[in-house]
């Protein structure tokens, strides 16, 4: 589960389908661990079989590729927290783990502040660059034009060009 309880239940697949009816007959309300166990088929499909044994990074990763195409969830002015903290250390000359200090009651509230600072300055800088920033809300992508994103903290212009 989420919190990483059990809730006392198993997913057991078998090779063939004859085990599993063995396994039913043979250990169904058999005491395990002090407990009886009750065993009945699964209504799961039987496509779930490739999910159930993927791990959860490669389901996340399956998922964040999925969401990739999909023009609602891609922000271009999405900026991530490692960018932030970077840039708020090097704003204010500190290490970037004073920025993210665990022992600070306001720790978040300081990123996100950090975080709204940055996006304005980054919008006017778009703007006096005489970019409209309402074609960044327009669902149509431009053929012809890019967005570099994700760029670490401090990179240099001769090395984008490299």
């Amino acid at each position: 589960t989420k919190n990483n309880k059990t809730k006392g239940i198993a997913y057991v697949t078998y090779l063939f389908p004859e085990h599993a009816i063995k396994a039913t007959n043979s250990l169904t309300f058999k005491p395990f661990q002090g407990r009886l166990i009750h065993i009945i088929p699964s209504n799961k499909g039987d496509n779930s079989d490739e999910d159930e044994t993927q791990d959860f990074k490669k389901k996340k990763l399956k998922k964040q590729n999925a969401s990739l195409s999909d023009e609602k969830c891609w922000n271009t002015l999405f900026l991530n927290q490692n960018a932030v903290s970077e840039y708020l250390a090097n704003r204010l000359k500190v290490s970037k783990s004073d920025v993210l200090d665990p022992s600070s009651e306001n720790s978040a509230v300081q990123l996100a502040l950090g975080e709204t600072q940055l996006l304005q300055e980054i919008k006017e800088f778009l703007t006096n660059e005489g970019i409209n920033l309402d074609s960044f809300s327009s669902s149509k992508r431009s053929k012809r034009i890019i967005i570099c994103k994700n760029i670490p903290f401090g990179t240099e212009e001769r090395e984008l060009s490299e």
